[in-house]
């Protein structure tokens, strides 16, 4: 997921959460769009699951 460096706080930075953007959507725009990455990653934590 390539999102995270969107959220890296520096060390000792002081961050005011009234500054970030509450809709923020990511890659997706709505559930629907999300749909299949959702799939995706349900299958893989299933199949890391049985691994465990």
């Amino acid at each position: 997921m390539s999102d995270f460096a969107d959220f890296r706080v520096a060390p000792g930075a002081r961050v005011k959460l009234s500054d970030v953007a509450p809709p923020y959507k990511g890659r997706h725009p709505d559930h629907p769009s999300a749909a299949a990455e959702r799939q995706h990653y349900t299958e893989r934590r299933r199949a890391l699951q049985e691994l465990l």
